[in-house]
């Protein structure tokens, strides 16, 4: 095996007499600068195997030799060559670098300082102002072994957040402890979202939330509790101000009767929580919708109609067209399947509400022609055009279906949307050859000869 080239004694023809007796220190000192003056000749990116050797068998002067190359400012060599290689580093090396400003290689390179050591490298960092720096988590998870001085002070500084999503990484320290001073500086949250971290302390959790203005993290996180009534969770957060936080997480609640907790939301003043959350509830009273809609929440009401048992949708509909809830009417009118859309079509125009209807109009069908010319006639031509099959159910004041047809595609294209005409020649019976003309004057004639049996 071939020897080192750092530890090499000279040819027994060159040898020098003896010299006096050198301290191991000394020895290794001359050592480390050889080591130091031979990575100024290499590729730093590249070291030689007889250095990462030397290393190896030499792991005492590894805090030495960063120490040195700190002290000579040999940054460079410390960060790309050096931070795989040394081992165990104190925490001696971390203050050096600190305070000469680089505090980016500690923060990088945890791994390589002795795990014992790293609460007090932390608290270094922190009072250093390094805390931003220290608390990201790809930094972070290289601690290992912090104790409850560290966990402290990262409260103090803002940070309960990272505590408590990685309290696996203070092994020296009092979980329930920690767990108490986060629940007290307000990091419920926090905890609630790394539950599993704090298995076994469901009691102490629940208790210190449920009587805070945090409460609401407990309907949140109410699965990874175990052992708790949900009634008597769902109530004490009624009791403490906060029903609205059962209605936004109705779902994770077990044996709850929705329509009891719809009537305690409508008298505490939450109707408004039941209205954005009603999508969760089932089987609802009607009596409960309409006190929905008096509250100004008939939105919510039309969107989920399927939520109110006895089909009692014809007397809701009622309420909420006697209150002007056409809007909410017309976007749903999908979900009221006994209303004769051609009569609430006609009921919008007749209270000056054609707009509602035209923005709409995608939703409706079976309308009549007449209501066609009279969206026309308010500028809603184009929707017209475009949902021209929702016209299918002709009365009596416009005869034949042909008569009715082009008299509408004339409108049209008049009022300028000849393109829809165009565009929807499979809808039309019949067109003759005014409307040919028109088309093609418009510059739709491909349209007119792809269509020509239409055309008389």
């Amino acid at each position: 095996m071939p020897e080192n080239p750092f530890l090499q004694q000279p040819p027994q023809s060159e040898r020098q007499p003896p010299q006096p007796v050198v301290l191991q220190d000394e020895i290794d000192q001359k050592v480390m600068q050889r080591v130091i003056d031979a990575l100024g000749a290499i590729n730093k990116l590249r070291p030689i195997r007889e250095f990462r050797d030397f290393l190896s068998d030499n792991p005492k002067l590894h805090n030495q030799l960063a120490i040195k190359l700190i002290d000579e400012g040999r940054f460079d060599v410390l960060k790309n060559v050096l931070t795989d290689k040394l081992e165990e580093l104190d925490v001696q090396v971390a203050e050096k670098l600190i305070a000469v400003g680089q505090a980016e290689i500690v923060l990088n390179g945890m791994v390589h300082f002795q795990k014992s050591q790293h609460s007090l490298i932390a608290l270094k960092l922190i009072d250093a102002g390094f805390i931003t720096e220290l608390a990201t988590a790809y930094r972070f998870f290289q601690f290992k072994n912090l104790n409850k001085e560290v966990a402290f002070k990262m409260l103090e500084n803002g940070q309960g957040h990272l505590v408590a999503g990685y309290i696996k990484q203070f092994q020296f320290a009092d979980h329930e402890e920690i767990l108490q001073k986060l629940l007290e500086q307000g990091y419920a949250y926090a905890v609630a979202q790394s539950f599993d971290n704090f298995y076994g302390h469901d009691q102490d959790i629940y208790q210190k939330t449920i009587n805070s203005d945090k409460a609401y993290f407990v309907a949140m996180f109410l699965k990874k509790f175990q052992g708790l009534d949900h009634k008597e969770v769902a109530q004490k957060l009624f009791d403490v101000g906060q029903g609205e936080a059962v209605a936004q997480n109705l779902t994770n609640f077990d044996g709850l009767d929705h329509e009891e907790i719809a009537h305690k939301l409508i008298a505490c003043g939450a109707g408004d929580a039941l209205a954005k959350n009603i999508d969760q509830f089932s089987n609802l009273n009607p009596e409960i919708a309409d006190e929905l809609i008096d509250a100004g929440c008939g939105k919510a009401v039309a969107e989920n109609i399927n939520k109110f048992k006895n089909n009692d949708e014809e007397k809701i509909a009622s309420h909420l067209l006697d209150l002007g809830e056409y809007e909410a009417m017309a976007r749903n009118i999908h979900l009221f399947n006994f209303l004769d859309n051609r009569a609430f079509a006609r009921r919008l125009i007749d209270s000056k509400q054609i707009a509602v209807l035209g923005d709409n109009l995608h939703k409706f069908h079976a309308l009549d022609l007449a209501i066609a010319s009279e969206l026309i006639d308010a500028g809603f031509g184009g929707r017209v055009g475009h949902n021209i099959a929702r016209f299918h159910n002709y009365d009596e004041a416009w005869h034949e279906e042909g008569v009715g047809l082009l008299q509408i595609a004339n409108k049209l294209i008049d009022a300028g949307f000849a393109d829809t005409v165009a565009d929807n020649l499979d809808e039309y019976h019949e067109l003759d050859n005014e409307q040919t003309l028109k088309l093609i004057n418009a510059g739709r004639t491909q349209a007119v000869l792809d269509h020509l049996a239409k055309f008389e």
